[in-house]
């Protein structure tokens, strides 16, 4: 389950950086029509890979409730760091890949 979290976390990063807005905001410079609609391809496909793994890993109700469960919590935490850090949202990433790697070394 923490790896459909962590793409879902991936995608929604990915969906919101391909707004011009975010990007100038993240990235300080404009955003290429081609990137941005590979962000946003790959953001969406990414989104609905982890419903699937969410699916398959909990059930289906329990799955789709997990999946909008942890959907409104990235989506906060997406906007505090648009809003209050937006240099960090990109560090995240890595943080939160670092961090499930860690959690899987020790329950392991």
């Amino acid at each position: 389950m923490t790896v459909s979290a962590y793409i879902l976390y991936l995608a929604l990063v990915l969906l919101s950086i391909s707004m011009n807005k975010h990007y100038k905001v993240v990235i300080s410079t404009s955003i290429n029509k081609n990137y941005q609609i590979a962000s946003k391809l790959i953001g969406n496909a990414l989104l609905i890979i982890s419903l699937i793994l969410f699916i398959k890993t909990t059930g289906l109700s329990l799955g789709i409730t997990y999946f909008f469960g942890f959907l409104a919590l990235f989506i906060i935490i997406i906007a505090l760091f648009l809003t209050y850090k937006p240099k960090l949202l990109i560090f995240t990433i890595f943080v939160s890949f670092l961090f499930w790697v860690l959690i899987k070394f020790l329950l392991n």
